[in-house]
């Protein structure tokens, strides 16, 4: 979700004053998010007994099938099978895959379910246990938070599928939603998540996106440029850091930080401040890709 143009003339340090100022009201670095605004975040999940999802409801708006392109895609990460001739043209058949949606009260959550007979019934209830954990890592109220958030299906071969989310949540007292984003890649021969480390190195790549040739493809002119001045108030060992840590398997905190590759190029996205967006996409391509 990109935000609306918007004129953007504040300096680093009032960008970062925003970003602590805006944490105590719904997001909090490293921490849980506290939607209601409220100083204390209840400690558990409360979930409304009457949630349902899409395939229960037999809802043709809430469930649709879908056949997915193959596209080129860097094959040799870590626990990822060989699904590509030497050319790099992807040799593997493409997977039936739907969107379902988990809806509870003001919450609305879409996820993949993989159709096809080869794939390991656990491979969709991992894809539906990712998505719908920012509920728990948010500490969503889902009597009274509101949270909305899409799915869109990038690839689904053989050997792997890749997923992105994208949507906003807000407390009931919230003045603006927060814009989520996260995504997830998993091997759908071993079930693993595939993470950001193992498609580049976290610190070749942390130095790309402190340098001019960084770039972010659904930014126009204005954020972009608001974007780098945001991201060169942090070091290179932040950045390297902060990729070493994105992605799923979530582990009690929530990562920062998501990531997925799609035609040879690895896209990321981004932490700054609410008033760019709250994450932006930046996009690497691989020289060995």
């Amino acid at each position: 979700m990109i935000p609306k143009k918007l004129k953007y003339t504040m300096t680093i340090t009032l960008l970062a004053l925003g970003t602590a100022c805006l944490a105590t009201g719904c997001k909090k670095k490293h921490d849980k998010i506290d939607l209601s605004g409220s100083q204390a975040a209840e400690s558990t999940v409360q979930t409304a007994p009457a949630a349902t999802t899409a395939s229960e409801e037999n809802s043709s708006e809430n469930q649709t099938a879908q056949e997915i392109t193959i596209e080129p895609a860097i094959e040799h990460a870590a626990g990822q099978s060989q699904g590509t001739s030497a050319g790099g043209s992807a040799t593997a058949s493409s997977l039936s895959v739907k969107t379902e949606t988990y809806q509870n009260g003001n919450v609305s959550i879409q996820y993949p379910v993989i159709s096809d007979s080869s794939v390991n019934a656990e491979i969709n209830a991992h894809l539906k246990e990712n998505a719908l954990s920012i509920l728990k890592a948010y500490e969503i109220d889902e009597t009274k938070d509101t949270v909305t958030i899409t799915c869109k299906i990038l690839s689904a071969t053989k050997n792997r599928i890749t997923v992105r989310y994208e949507g906003d949540c807000a407390g009931p007292d919230s003045m603006h939603p927060t814009a989520v984003f996260y995504t997830n890649t998993v091997n759908l021969s071993s079930g693993a998540d595939i993470g950001l480390s193992q498609l580049v190195d976290p610190s070749t790549l942390a130095a790309y996106v402190l340098s001019d040739d960084c770039t972010f493809p659904e930014a126009d002119a204005e954020i972009a440029a608001a974007a780098k001045e945001f991201l060169a108030s942090m070091d290179q060992a932040y950045y390297t850091d902060l990729f070493q840590h994105a992605d799923f398997p979530y582990s009690g905190t929530f990562p920062e930080c998501f990531s997925y590759e799609f035609e040879g190029s690895v896209y990321v996205s981004l932490p700054v401040a609410h008033a760019i967006g709250d994450y932006i996409l930046a996009v690497y391509t691989p020289e060995n890709k």
